[in-house]
């Protein structure tokens, strides 16, 4: 069977209405069973009965339920008095008592403003409905007949003023307590909303932040395509003209073989295919490089061979690179590193073609260039070393903040770094810059698994 909640039984203002009345009604009888007896006044009696009663009726939504609430509060009227007097002059005034808190609830007014209210109007409901109520009933009854009404009024005032004291401070203090918890939940539930809405603009930001950040590695990558392009038309002209040379030298076997020369065509006819044979294999060594560099990024990693992509990466910008500059690879890894191939070899061309352009800006010879790899605490190792000018100090920690550049501005946007950067934290790896004895060094180290 399944249980329910007390949430649910009070999930309608009707439902909470009754629940009120049975709650409230149940305390009134439990607040009523120690009475203390008015003297001098004939069938009327002073308990605490009234507390929960005012307090019910400062919850009821439908005021009819005011009713209820007095009648259930007055089953244990003594033997004595009138339970149909108390039953009367109860509902009449808990009916009049919840209209009025309906309408001051409705004006909104502070905790304190409450309480105080409270406060007063206690004393109110005791001395313009209760005493009144309670002795008009009474004569309805045949209760003080020998009295007239004001004197019975008097009476009955003075013996309840301590009952009216301690009713209205209570009713005060919980209409305090009441209007306080209203406002922390009130509270609660709009930092809650407000929670959820920044929760809301938060992963919007997030999404157009990682919007810009594809379009801006993008916008590089096409950056670094571009740069590429000298490059792989100077890696395609040589081989061309291998192939040109070749069909040259065919040319010319044609000739010599109308001129009857067979051993001299011999030797030209091999050189030619040789020659095309050894143009048509750098040309296709470039495309797949280049095929290896603008594909696009899978949704997983793949197990490469670095050196290769090191090898591609040089292939297209060596031809920047003076012959007074000494290029050294010291390739130490012996296994494949789980990695997106296209971006790490994004990564590379602006590692390189930093070092080139430092390296470039130095004059006279031993110049160097050193690309090492290797195996360091279960870590793949790539290291990038140029003996170019070192960074200044203040510029070490700023290199890979995005748009910083220490370069003119048509030579750099600054998003080259960032980028590599980004992209080894995407890898879970690191990317560092220091300056050694005689250059600069960067690292890249990557996770094997």
């Amino acid at each position: 069977m399944q249980r329910r909640s007390l949430k649910y039984f009070v999930a309608t203002p009707l439902r909470r209405d009754i629940v009120n009345m049975l709650a409230f009604g149940a305390l009134s009888l439990l607040f009523g069973s120690v009475k203390f007896y008015v003297p001098g006044v004939e069938g009327a009696f002073s308990d605490l009965r009234e507390i929960p009663m005012v307090l019910g009726a400062y919850h009821m939504i439908n005021p009819v339920f005011a009713i209820g609430l007095g009648v259930i509060g007055s089953l244990n009227t003594p033997p004595e008095a009138s339970y149909l007097s108390t039953v009367l002059f109860h509902a009449i005034a808990l009916l009049v008592t919840s209209f009025v808190f309906k309408y001051v609830k409705k004006q909104e007014p502070g905790a304190v403003g409450l309480s105080l209210f409270g406060f007063i109007y206690t004393f109110a409901y005791y001395i313009f409905l209760i005493i009144p109520l309670l002795n008009l009933t009474g004569y309805l009854v045949g209760f003080n007949l020998d009295k007239g009404f004001i004197a019975l009024y008097k009476s009955t005032l003075f013996s309840l003023r301590f009952e009216m004291l301690s009713t209205s401070i209570i009713v005060a203090l919980y209409l305090l307590q009441d209007r306080f918890r209203q406002s922390l939940r009130k509270y609660s539930e709009n930092l809650e909303t407000l929670a959820e809405e920044r929760t809301k603009h938060l992963d919007e930001a997030i999404k157009e932040l990682k919007l810009r950040q594809q379009q801006l590695v993008q916008s590089e990558k096409m950056a670094s395509i571009g740069s590429l392009t000298s490059g792989v038309a100077h890696e395609i002209n040589n081989p061309l003209n291998f192939i040109s040379g070749g069909i040259f030298m065919l040319e010319k076997i044609d000739n010599d073989i109308n001129q009857n020369e067979p051993s001299k065509t011999k030797e030209s006819y091999a050189s030619a295919l040789q020659m095309i044979s050894t143009g048509l294999s750098r040309i296709s060594n470039v495309v797949k490089a280049l095929a290896s560099f603008s594909r696009k990024a899978g949704a997983q990693t793949e197990k490469t061979d670095i050196h290769t992509i090191i090898d591609n990466t040089l292939l297209f910008i060596h031809k920047d690179i003076s012959n007074r500059i000494h290029v050294e690879k010291n390739f130490e890894l012996d296994q494949p590193i789980p990695i997106y191939p296209e971006k790490i070899h994004q990564v590379l061309i602006n590692l390189l073609n930093n070092a080139y352009y430092e390296l470039n800006r130095e004059e006279g010879d031993g110049r160097k260039l050193a690309i090492n790899t290797k195996k360091v605490n279960g870590k793949a190792v790539i290291e990038v070393f140029n003996s170019g000018s070192k960074i200044d100090d203040e510029h070490i920690g700023k290199i890979f903040d995005p748009f910083f550049t220490t370069k003119n501005p048509d030579e750099g946007t600054g998003l080259g770094l960032s980028i590599s950067y980004m992209i080894i934290k995407e890898h879970n790896g690191s990317l560092t810059a220091e300056n050694l004895g005689d250059g600069v060094q960067f690292t890249i180290c990557l996770p094997l698994a």
